[in-house]
């Protein structure tokens, strides 16, 4: 819920919907970021480096639900892959992730 509201009052749109509130185009577009498992904010250094390493069932239901309603839901304009790897695999090549 946090990033639908987020995403939504900065580009001035209602869940849901592609053009501003009062049908006007958006006031921004937001970006859903880090896709997807970035989770190494304490250690910034590695974030080219780390590997993280995540169960499906972790991935699906911990990581996933928050940027699918980022996309689908708040209509975010963007998506910005994160510069960690997911098992083995660069999020921004990782060809599970991106089909």
């Amino acid at each position: 819920e946090l990033a639908v509201g987020m995403v939504t009052g900065m580009q001035g749109n209602e869940e849901g919907e592609v053009t501003a509130k009062d049908g006007q185009p958006l006031m921004s577009g937001a970006s859903c970021k880090h896709y997807a498992v970035y989770q190494n904010e304490d250690q910034p250094e590695a974030r080219t480096t780390l590997d993280a390493n995540v169960t499906a069932r972790d991935l699906w239901e911990t990581y996933m639900p928050v940027m699918k309603a980022c996309v689908t839901r708040a209509k975010a304009t963007h998506v910005m892959c994160s510069y960690n790897a997911v098992n083995g695999k660069p999020t921004c090549a990782h060809p599970e992730l991106l089909n």
